[in-house]
């Protein structure tokens, strides 16, 4: 990473494939680069972005709003059974409604008392793809089409989760580049 001359370097998806090796790497070098010169960079990880300790921002397109997204805010806390869990949002793969209860699914399923809407305005990186889903963006391998007017995500664990055909432009352009 020979930028240190340059004003500002524009990063896009630099932890996109990377194995936990080159992750780690990766992090270093934009770390080191981090003093030298003013860094933007553009990811779904926002984990990994926190964990490089520079200001991290969410851009909404619809209402052109660019927001401070802190740590907490990628944490989601649910209470089940009397106890309160806390998932990160990079353990959660998709949410889904079943008769108005939600299903966070990551490692483990959870059922969860909040509705798709109250979830969706606290998880920054995940799209209400459907009525009944929120995909988390950083999981998504694959649109695929099925027929003239039949779209899915593919995850990277091979869940298949439908898309909305009013919703699959949108979804074009937040992905571009990514899949």
């Amino acid at each position: 990473m020979d930028l240190q001359d340059k004003e500002i370097c524009l990063l896009s998806e630099p932890f996109q494939g990377l194995d936990k090796a080159g992750l780690n790497t990766c992090l270093t070098g934009v770390k080191n680069l981090a003093h030298k010169t003013k860094i933007i960079v553009f990811s779904a990880y926002l984990d990994e972005l926190h964990n490089l300790n520079i200001p991290v921002y969410s851009y909404e397109s619809e209402t052109q709003k660019l927001w401070l997204v802190t740590k907490n805010e990628l944490k989601l806390l649910i209470k089940i059974d009397g106890k309160t869990i806390c998932l990160a949002s990079d353990e959660i793969e998709y949410i889904e409604s079943i008769a108005g209860k939600v299903q966070i699914v990551g490692k483990e399923t959870y059922k969860g008392n909040l509705t798709l809407r109250e979830l969706e305005s606290k998880l920054p990186y995940f799209y209400r793809c459907h009525r009944s889903y929120l995909v988390n963006l950083a999981r998504i391998k694959a649109l695929v089409t099925y027929g003239k007017n039949s779209y899915g995500v593919v995850l990277k664990n091979r869940t298949e989760i439908p898309v909305s055909r009013t919703k699959v432009r949108e979804l074009k352009e937040l992905l571009k580049g990514t899949i």
